[in-house]
């Protein structure tokens, strides 16, 4: 096997920036990663901006308890004293979405830039409501959960 000359210089990509660090990978250039078993490299930074997100993702999560157990101003809530099932269903939909989408930002945006890390924590909170929306119309789209709503909403059944 004929081995090129250029075998032994390694490319780190970050984002669109792109940079040969001759056999060096840009974690262990920095000296800022902490190396985890299994070749996962998690800086402060990393680990700085995933508890910011935690942060700005924790009220996506808080919604969604109290929508399932303390939103007894909508029709919502006569829906789920008779029907269990949609408490917990938009209940799991509200922890799933924005923990996994917190987790994807966070895996995603290792080692770039702040500005870009930002703007996809930003998007992915984002996404969380129009998820959780189109959850909630489908629910609604359950004729016994539609009668119950609207009989609620208008009747104050």
């Amino acid at each position: 096997m004929n081995r090129s000359s250029t075998d032994h210089v390694d490319t780190a990509v970050l984002g669109d920036d792109v940079q040969r660090l001759g056999g060096q990978s840009n974690a262990d250039h920095a000296g800022a990663a902490a190396e985890q078993p299994g070749g996962l490299s998690i800086r402060v930074s990393d680990a700085l901006w995933g508890v910011l997100a935690a942060v700005l993702f924790a009220y996506p999560v808080w919604q969604a308890f109290a929508f399932a157990f303390a939103n007894s101003d909508t029709g919502w809530q006569a829906v789920f004293g008779g029907l269990g099932w949609v408490r917990w269903t938009l209940l799991l939909v509200g922890l799933v979405v924005p923990l996994a989408l917190l987790a994807a930002s966070w895996w995603i945006t290792r080692g770039m830039t702040w500005w870009r890390r930002l703007l996809a924590y930003a998007t992915g909170w984002a996404i969380v409501p129009l998820i959780m929306i189109s959850v909630q119309q489908l629910v609604m789209a359950n004729p016994q959960v539609n009668d119950i709503v609207l009989s609620h909403l208008l009747f104050g059944d």
